[in-house]
């Protein structure tokens, strides 16, 4: 019941991915002049430059993990009493790291805020539809809905857990626990992504999977050997005595 699971859950996580970079690179550019306006401020020389880049990069997974808080709701939080979600954002004063430039101005979301709160439903869909994509779910709806529930919360609970190893502190003071808003996440990133497989497992049961034939069932051991009794012939042996032609 459970093969092909980690690959459901692996194409899930993928989506999350990709959508989650593309809302990152929107922000970056949207906000390019904050991160000029930080960068400058800094005033590097080209080895600082090159070592500000390097740094980021490294940075880069938990930029990612915080948008991915972000994408579904929850949030992530900037310093002691700051948070940044698509409905309200809420900081103070920033640490001064050019990519913290892509946080949005404080006040409430827009209408496309709200819109990227369907990712979770659209990662767990993707996880499902591969999850039902097997001759082994034809049999039952039951099942089929159980593997696709089963992947969007699979891939919720690793999203969760790299959240989690993406929180920490920069520095002292204000500046501790940085991070995803653990409280709403552990609920908010179940909850689509379960319906959203689900519902992605439901439509590939109706539109192929209950037309296939059910899983094969065990093998009885009285089936595995079959002895078949043909009939014997007997050869005449008869020899030849070749001469020899002068």
């Amino acid at each position: 019941r459970l093969v092909g699971l980690p690959r459901a859950v692996g194409a899930g996580f993928a989506a999350m991915t990709v959508m989650t970079a593309a809302v990152l690179m929107v922000a970056l550019i949207v906000g390019s002049e904050r991160v000029s306006r930080i960068e400058n401020s800094l005033t590097p020389d080209g080895v600082g430059a090159l070592l500000l880049v390097l740094v980021q990069l490294l940075f880069l997974p938990n930029l990612l993990a915080w948008t991915a808080s972000w994408l579904l709701g929850a949030g992530f939080s900037i310093g002691v009493g700051s948070v940044v979600s698509p409905m309200v954002t809420s900081v103070g004063l920033l640490p001064a790291v050019p990519a913290l430039g892509a946080v949005p101005g404080p006040g409430g979301g827009g209408p496309w805020s709200y819109a990227w709160l369907l990712s979770g439903v659209l990662a767990g869909a993707a996880a499902g539809w591969v999850a039902s994509a097997r001759p082994a779910v034809g049999g039952t709806l039951v099942r089929a809905l159980a593997r696709g529930a089963g992947s969007g919360l699979g891939t919720a609970a690793l999203i969760v857990l790299i959240a989690a190893l993406s929180r920490g502190d920069l520095g002292s003071g204000r500046l501790i626990a940085l991070g995803p808003v653990m409280v709403n996440l552990i609920w908010l990133a179940p909850l689509p992504m379960v319906v959203g497989g689900a519902l992605a497992a439901l439509a590939h049961w109706f539109a192929r999977a209950r037309l296939l034939p059910p899983a094969p069932g065990p093998v009885a051991p009285d089936d595995t050997t079959q002895l078949l009794e043909l009939p014997t012939e007997v050869l005449d042996q008869s020899t030849v005595v070749l001469g020899r032609r002068d």
